[in-house]
């Protein structure tokens, strides 16, 4: 299983870079480390919601390990806790 440790700033601008990794990685089991993860964007959630999309339709496994509590506390604000509780159930 490959893993992407995703940045301290997932920002505006880390979110080209993001999108492009889960390309490269995207019909391979992925895990996503977050645990260093010190603020999370709307652009880099957007592109979590796809990956995590992309997964799902191509039937493999994307997990999230270790969501930080700014991780944890910036998706819940944007509305993502369900995604948050979907790749954290998938990798049990």
């Amino acid at each position: 299983m490959n893993t992407i440790e995703l940045e301290a700033a997932l920002g505006t601008g880390a979110a080209a870079g993001l999108v492009e990794a889960l390309r490269e990685s995207r019909g391979a089991e992925l895990r996503l480390d977050a645990s260093k993860v010190e603020s999370l964007g709307a652009a880099c959630l957007q592109a979590l919601l796809a990956g995590a999309a992309a997964w799902r339709q191509d039937g493999a496994r994307l997990t999230l390990t270790e969501p930080s509590e700014a991780f944890r506390a910036d998706a819940a604000t944007m509305g993502a806790t369900a995604l948050l509780a979907e790749l954290e159930e998938s990798a049990a």
